[in-house]
């Protein structure tokens, strides 16, 4: 698990999250709610493990929790990273 924050808004650390999915060829879903939402692969095809990420906060800033299994793709800690 893994628990940070960003200085972007919701919707620039998704974009940039998502773009760093599609350029790995991962499929990915975002479910929104009232205070943020999560991206999850938990019901795709060829599934290496399944994340969670939960991003919830205000307009100027977020919070971020991730929840990845074991056989989740390595590289999902670096790309949420490179996107804080």
């Amino acid at each position: 698990m893994l628990r940070s924050a960003t200085g972007k808004s919701i919707d620039a650390f998704g974009a940039c999250f998502a773009r760093q999915q599609e350029e790995q060829g991962r499929a990915w879903a975002f479910l929104p709610t009232s205070s943020g939402g999560t991206f999850t692969n938990a019901a795709a095809d060829a599934n290496p493990g399944e994340y969670w990420l939960r991003i919830s906060g205000g307009p100027g800033a977020a919070r971020l929790q991730l929840i990845a299994g074991p056989e989740a793709p390595a590289d999902i800690v670096q790309a949420v990273q490179r996107c804080r």
